[in-house]
């Protein structure tokens, strides 16, 4: 439920499927992905065809308090081809290594 002084947004970051988790059904299935700024997810793959190195995008669902954006992956919405992966893997990586933002948690 969004409250009045929250903003809710949507993000989608490219990510690397390390392991796939396979659930009792297919659509139950879960990877962990490394994505682009060091950091490692769990979320649903649902029936997608990701398996390990595949690119992914990964919809994250975020939360605007104050001056802090939460978020939380919340599904893998595409996997893709891997010269585009590769391609937009590539451009993200690049973006990190010339700016280093810090994680607001982790510093």
């Amino acid at each position: 439920m969004e409250k009045k002084d929250e903003l809710v947004l949507t993000f989608y970051h490219v990510g690397l499927v390390k392991e796939v988790v396979p659930g009792k059904e297919p659509k139950d299935r879960k990877v962990v992905v490394e994505m682009w700024d060091q950091n490692l997810v769990i979320c649903p793959a649902g029936v997608l065809k990701a398996e390990s190195g595949s690119y992914v995008i990964v919809k994250f669902d975020g939360i605007v308090q104050g001056q802090n954006i939460l978020m939380h992956p919340n599904v893998v919405s595409d996997v893709l081809e891997k010269e585009n992966g590769e391609r937009i893997w590539d451009m993200y990586k690049d973006f990190y290594s010339r700016v280093k933002p810090s994680h607001p948690l982790t510093g």
